[in-house]
């Protein structure tokens, strides 16, 4: 799997794309599998919403969730997957929008940090400074490794095909059953 190409609306939504290879590029059949089996991996990741229209799968998945920390799309506000035919495979395109996570890490800084940065700072500068550093710290952070952590998936579930398609062909030529 390569890196496409990324962009960064920056701080709200982030644009990445992969290309997922293969020896010639995928058929149909083969891209409605590969859209299948995304759609059932954001499904085990209980978003709001989620509908698929082609080979486009779009979910919603909330500000204010209590999902545990690492739910892929708990950090995330709405998102988009587009699998689409390439020369050398698969080309995967995602959207992912933090907007709602941006306004939370926002509030949260200001109400509760707020009387700690200014408390030691001799200037409100130095204040805000910290203010600001503590949103960095928290929305940053934590946005960095949703995304890592939404790339990754992405890439182990195509993995995961491989092996099971691997599988299929090895138990077609074998007349045996195989286990994955």
């Amino acid at each position: 799997m390569t890196r496409g190409g990324v962009i960064v609306v920056f701080p709200i939504t982030w644009r990445g794309s992969a290309v997922l290879a293969s020896p010639h590029a995928l058929d149909s059949v083969h891209l409605n599998r590969l859209v299948t089996w995304l759609e059932d991996g954001l499904r085990r990741q209980r978003p709001k919403a989620l509908e698929r229209e082609g080979h486009t799968i779009r979910f919603t998945a909330g500000t204010f969730r209590t999902e545990p920390s690492w739910n892929l799309v708990a950090l995330a506000t709405k998102g988009s997957v587009e699998v689409l035919p390439h020369e050398r495979g698969a080309l995967i395109r995602y959207q992912l929008n933090f907007s709602g996570f941006l306004i939370a890490t926002a509030v949260l800084v200001v109400a509760l940090f707020t009387p700690f940065a200014f408390r030691g700072a001799h200037s409100v500068v130095k204040g805000l400074g910290t203010l600001a550093l503590m949103w960095v710290w928290i929305y940053g952070g934590s946005v960095s490794v949703a995304i890592w952590r939404f790339s990754l998936f992405v890439r182990r579930l195509y993995s995961a095909i491989d092996r099971t398609e691997g599988a299929r062909n090895t138990s077609r030529k074998t007349g045996r059953d195989a286990r994955v």
